[in-house]
């Protein structure tokens, strides 16, 4: 009523962007969610003219389960077999084989307890279910590939996994991150197999009707991409959502933090940012005792700004040794504020090519380091524990099945326990490698990316985060259907997708294939990136590259050149170029190893006067 003007007047000036929203200019943070999938709709065709035979594998806990009785009851052929029962899931396989029907198989996982009974006493209880699942799926795969061409259709066969425990749809569900694993094998399967369709489908142990729920989920003709979770009456499809985070809290000035597994690229380059931005007293742990904690230039100049920096060697996986050095560190430094478990080992698992002991090995780093973290902080209370995860857990990628794995317990773990624990799922970051050639992959900022993390530490109980240079539901799409387009990325005669496009306008001059390894890697290039071609010194990630990609690049040449170079080595040679005088070189290796081995075994095959008489011909 005072008749007095309050409207704000619009500013002639531009509006500076906030310094919060210039921090993070690289990448999306996102989080899983999940949403309501319509009900199941019944099949059009009647039972009588069906052509599936339907196989129930189970551990022997679980006895007759009640899918089998609601198949039988439907009218459906249904055989069932325990897990270990190898010679009578092949007998059943090639029966429907013989009789020129369609598999429908379906593996109900059972508890961890009767898995880890049947394996190796000294295997962590993720290990045996991996283990257990790993095994199985490469025998069914390996058997539906035979019955592929008996088929109508491309991968006209099903393999369905159902699990436990494996998602968190509402508070109050248990999620166990042992069982979790399984999804290293479920997400990178796909990717290496075409000859089958192969679904996920986690049900509620407790839901009195789930026998009856899961075969009308198993019949359904639409099937949705993804996981699918059973929870009652309703039916929820995995999904994501991206995050508006508030304003980053700063780590506070001479906050103690420990990096595990922090000798290594990646902890340097936190290491360094900690002490340069945010005046941080760092602890770096190496993830295997005996790791010489060697001097250099770089760890002196952060040893030199920092005010507490010490180096340890230490067993990462060793609650007890892993106590008595945090009490030690408390000790000295007052209480610790932060804790990153970084510790890795990177390893190249395909499915069908690689040896059961040698897929669980590279658990141990994330998962029973994991472990022996949460023991070892029971006395301490830091403001956050963080697992170094991977968008590998989601995105999967050929060859990548342990690692998948890992980073997907690591995802469960921080799922089921809460704060302070947080696991975030990180795409690739520019410093992670630098090879002789200079900068070999493109991706998150450090700077920016730490920023990113101090946003979502500001987020109370924001337990698994994911985080992406691009549009993270666009990227799983694009890996769908990239799929779909080449078939298995794993068969060296796949002819790429149809209609590919041309090569983008990039800063670099086109220069065709010199020699034939050149053409043949340039060839693979184009037929992974669906370009119509590409030049030798084109930049990867210019190219449009990204590390699934770049997997899946790396499964075609070692394929195609018969060549088990390690990743790293291809991570160093981000063109065409590059990766040719990789392979030349570990293919002249390779050769002059074989030329020795032939002529040692030529020698061995000589009675000692032959050896003699040629020693006198040519004494050289």
């Amino acid at each position: 009523f005072q008749r007095e003007r309050h409207w704000v007047e619009r500013s002639s000036a531009p509006v500076a962007p906030s310094a919060d929203a210039a921090s993070v200019p690289d990448g999306r943070v996102w989080q899983s969610a999940w949403r309501l999938l319509p009900p199941c709709l019944p099949r059009d065709d009647t039972i009588e003219g069906t052509r599936e035979r339907w196989l129930v594998v189970t551990d022997e806990s679980l006895g007759a389960t009640p899918l089998v009785v609601a198949l039988e009851r439907a009218g459906l052929p249904v055989q069932r077999h325990c897990v270990g029962d190898v010679a009578g899931i092949e007998s059943t396989l090639r029966g429907i084989a013989a009789a020129g029907a369609v598999a429908r198989v379906v593996y109900i996982a059972g508890t961890l307890d009767a898995q880890a009974a049947g394996s190796s006493s000294t295997r962590s209880p993720a290990a045996a279910y991996l283990a257990t699942t790993t095994g199985l799926l490469k025998q069914l795969l390996g058997q539906l590939t035979a019955l592929a061409s008996k088929a109508d259709g491309e991968r006209a066969h099903q393999l369905a996994v159902v699990t436990t425990g494996l998602v968190e749809i509402a508070d109050g569900d248990a999620v166990n991150p042992d069982a979790a694993t399984v999804l290293g094998a479920l997400r990178v399967t796909p990717q290496e197999s075409a000859e089958a369709t192969l679904r996920v489908i986690d049900i509620d142990p407790a839901d009195t009707e789930a026998g009856l729920r899961l075969y009308r989920e198993l019949v359904t003709p639409k099937v949705p991409e993804g996981i699918v979770a059973l929870r009652g009456r309703h039916r929820w499809g995995e999904c994501l959502q991206a995050l508006d985070l508030p304003p980053a809290q700063p780590l506070a000035r001479g906050s103690l933090v420990v990096l595990i597994g922090g000798l290594g690229r990646i902890g340097r380059v936190i290491a360094r940012w900690l002490v340069e931005a945010r005046g941080a007293r760092i602890v770096m742990v190496s993830r295997r005792a005996g790791d010489p904690p060697s001097m250099d230039e770089e760890l002196a100049s952060l040893i030199a700004q920092g005010e507490v920096f010490e180096r340890h060697s230490v067993d990462a996986t060793n609650a007890s040794a892993l106590a008595t050095l945090f009490d030690e560190v408390a000790a000295r430094h007052g209480p610790i504020d932060l804790v990153l478990h970084l510790a890795s080992i990177p390893s190249r698992t395909p499915l069908q090519t690689t040896a059961e002991e040698d897929i669980v090995s590279p658990l141990g780093a994330k998962v029973d380091g994991t472990y022996a973290l949460a023991t070892a902080l029971s006395g301490h209370q830091p403001r956050a524990v963080v697992l170094w995860s991977s968008l590998a857990s989601l995105l999967g990628g050929p060859g990548t099945l342990s690692y998948t794995a890992a980073n997907a317990f690591l995802d469960a773990f921080a799922t089921a326990h809460g704060d302070p624990w947080r696991s975030v799922s990180w795409d690739v970051w520019e410093d992670w490698r630098r090879g002789p050639a200079g900068l070999a992959m493109q991706g998150l900022n450090v700077a920016a990316a730490m920023e990113l993390l101090e946003r979502v530490l500001a987020v109370p109980d924001l337990r698994h985060t994911l985080v992406s240079t691009r549009d993270l539901v666009q990227r799983q799409r694009e890996v769908v259907e990239r799929l779909r387009a080449c078939g298995s990325e794993f068969s060296a005669d796949g002819d790429g997708p149809a209609g590919r496009a041309a090569r983008p306008q990039i800063a670099t001059a086109f220069v065709a294939p010199r020699n034939e390894i050149e053409e043949a890697v340039a060839e693979i290039w184009a037929d992974v990136l669906g370009l119509e071609q590409v030049g030798v010194e084109d930049p990867f990630f210019d190219l449009g590259g990204d590390s699934l990609l770049a997997t899946m690049l790396l499964s075609k040449l070692t394929s195609r050149f018969a060549l088990d170079v390690p990743v790293e080595r291809f991570f160093e040679a981000p063109t065409v170029a590059s990766a040719a005088r990789v392979i030349a070189q570990e293919l002249e290796r390779t050769t002059a190893g074989e030329d020795l081995d032939a002529l040692l075994s030529e020698l061995e095959g000589l009675s000692d006067e032959e050896a003699a008489r040629l020693l006198e011909e040519d004494p050289s």
